[in-house]
C-alpha cells in the first residue's frame, strides 16, 4: 500500500509508520534538486541582532544567512537555539524544520547523501514561518501576506571533523 507516499515509498507491512523506498524515489530526488527548481536567494546587507524576519511564503521570505567554514566533511554538525522559534533552515542543499519546542537540530543528514570533498564554505540559511501555519492579525496592516518573527540570538553551532576517541 502507498498511503499517500506518491508512489515513492510503499508501506512496510510490519510497521505502517515506516515507508520502504521505491526505485523512483532516487530519480525524484535528483529532479527536485536540479538548480531550475531552487528558489532564487538574494543576499542583502549585514544585519544586527535582534533581527526581524519576514515570511510571505516559501519563495517570498527574508531570512538570515550564516557563513560556515568546513575543513572537510563533518562527523558532527548541529545548531542549538535558546529561543522557542519556529524555523526552516537549509544547509548543503538539505532543508530542516525546527519546531518551537525543539532546542537542537542535527544537520548531519545534509552530509550523508552529499558529503564534502574537502574544505568548503557553506551558508546556513534560516527562515521563520508561522508556527501555527496561519498569519497573525495583530502583526500590522500587512498581516494577511506577511508574518514577522524577531530573532534575538544566533544559534550555537557545533561542528566536529574528527570523532572523539577515548582510551
Amino acid at each position: 500500500r502507498d498511503r499517500g507516499r506518491l508512489g515513492l515509498e510503499i508501506e512496510d507491512p510490519n510497521n505502517p509508520d515506516v515507508g520502504i523506498e521505491q526505485p523512483a524515489l532516487q530519480t525524484y530526488k535528483e529532479i527536485i534538486h536540479d538548480d531550475y527548481f531552487y528558489p532564487a536567494v538574494k543576499q542583502g546587507a549585514e544585519i544586527a541582532l535582534p533581527a526581524k524576519l519576514r515570511w510571505g511564503g516559501s519563495e517570498d521570505a527574508t531570512g538570515i544567512a550564516i557563513p560556515l567554514h568546513f575543513d572537510k566533511s563533518p562527523v558532527f554538525c548541529e545548531a542549538t537555539f535558546d529561543e522557542p522559534l519556529n524555523l526552516m533552515m537549509e544547509i548543503n542543499g538539505k532543508w530542516f524544520y525546527k519546531s518551537p519546542e525543539a532546542k537542537t537540530i542535527d544537520f548531519m543528514p545534509a552530509f550523508f547523501e552529499k558529503p564534502l570533498d574537502g574544505a568548503a564554505d557553506l551558508t546556513l540559511k534560516i527562515f521563520a514561518p508561522p508556527a501555527s501555519g496561519e498569519n497573525d492579525p495583530s502583526q500590522g496592516e500587512d498581516w494577511q501576506t506577511n508574518y514577522y518573527t524577531t530573532i534575538n540570538k544566533l544559534p550555537n553551532i557545533r561542528i566536529r571533523f574528527a570523532p572523539i576517541i577515548e582510551g
